[in-house]
């Protein structure tokens, strides 16, 4: 069961289809690639089998690393640039928990431009109560985000401090 907590609207999923690495099926149409930087090689390994001739490959990751390797590996034709904005954790019950408003996922080809492969993909996701984005220049729209978590990375920690402990919230009449 998958069960996700949101302002903007629970889901529970019972019975959610699956796939084990290994296991033999027939090649995706969109491999939507969300781990952390020192697991790519392990999920590249896990789906690699999966990849057709058509199989695009759309990276939801942190930094830019990923896209040379993902490249190298499977071609610059298969694999479209991404990044998602969103804070999320899991609670005790292994939940999601949607921790604000913020929920936007953007797209684009790696050379600019907006194609219709792009498009198509963002028109799938578009009823699913999040913000999707196409971008015709997504490897700035990457590049954005990674100087704004590095340069947060370089806050927190030379001040020894969580980005709450740095920034701490402001109520009405303090």
């Amino acid at each position: 069961m998958l069960v996700i907590r949101s302002s903007r609207g629970d889901l529970t999923l019972h019975d959610v289809k699956t796939i084990l690495a290994g296991v033999s099926a027939e090649p995706f149409d969109v491999v939507l690639l969300s781990c952390k930087a020192y697991s790519l090689d392990d999920a590249i390994d896990s789906f690699a089998p999966l990849v057709g001739e058509s199989t695009l490959i759309l990276p939801m990751l942190n930094g830019m690393r990923h896209i040379d390797v993902l490249t190298q590996k499977f071609g610059e034709a298969r694999v479209l640039g991404g990044q998602c904005v969103i804070a999320a954790t899991l609670n005790a019950d292994q939940q999601i928990v949607h921790l604000n408003d913020t929920h936007a996922l953007t797209l684009g080809e790696l050379a600019g431009g907006v194609s219709e492969r792009v498009q198509s993909i963002a028109d799938a996701m578009a009823d699913a109560n999040f913000d999707v984005f196409v971008s015709d220049n997504i490897l700035l729209r990457m590049w954005e985000k990674w100087v704004f978590l590095a340069t947060l990375a370089a806050s927190t920690c030379l001040m020894r401090g969580s980005i709450g402990d740095i920034f701490p919230r402001r109520t009405a009449g303090m």
